[in-house]
């Protein structure tokens, strides 16, 4: 072998070496986006919770313990915030929701306590009750038209973090599956009823 070819053998191993870890670095770091949720439904039956976002729809099923909570009377005081949302290279979601709730009324706080409520220590004028669950679910794209038909309370940025993704996962993105009726009922799989809960906080770390 002569020695120019030696010298760009050379060249082109050491160039490989360099972006290889560099390329392995790119593809094993995970990007953000900003999503605003602009609401958050549950199905009649307590089974699904929608958290709907500017840009997606995130669709959870909800274990027995969160469907006692969203069928509870006290269901429309309740104050989420949604937070370490990550998506995965297929679109499943997980993350934590955060539900809190202000009383001082003795049998509401009872029945807040046998939900799983814990009192927030570091409220000390009220009495503020917080229960927080993990979510597990998918992610679908969002459709505008809906969106503005659904009465949003006041938004808030939450970031998502998510695993870049072959471009065949990004076009088989499913549209959500959230509809709205004639007569504006808000549906989900074309027969399941939507319904809206609490007042979104629009603070990250909770409701002042």
């Amino acid at each position: 072998m002569g020695l120019r070819k030696i010298i760009i053998y050379l060249i082109c191993f050491s160039i490989f070496s360099a972006c290889t870890p560099y390329t392995k670095k790119l593809w094993n770091k995970s990007s953000q986006y900003k999503e605003n949720i602009d609401s958050f439904m549950v199905s009649e039956d307590g089974k699904i919770l929608v958290v709907i976002g500017e840009t997606y729809h995130y669709i959870f099923d909800l274990n027995a313990e969160f469907k006692a909570i969203l069928l509870s009377e006290y269901r429309p005081k309740l104050k989420p915030v949604f937070y370490g949302f990550q998506v995965d290279e297929t679109n499943g979601v997980s993350g934590t929701v955060s539900l809190s709730y202000v009383t001082d009324n003795k049998h509401v706080i009872d029945r807040l306590k046998r939900d799983g409520f814990k009192r927030d220590g570091s409220w000390r004028a009220v009495k503020r009750f917080v229960y927080s669950g993990k979510l597990i679910g998918n992610r679908y794209v969002s459709d505008k038209r809906i969106n503005k038909k659904i009465q949003f309370s006041t938004a808030y940025t939450v970031r998502v973090k998510e695993t870049p993704t072959i471009s065949d996962y990004v076009e088989k993105i499913l549209k959500t599956p959230v509809t709205v009726l004639a007569d504006g009922v808000i549906v989900i799989f074309g027969t399941v009823t939507l319904v809206a809960v609490g007042t979104m906080c629009a603070m990250k770390n909770g409701c002042r």
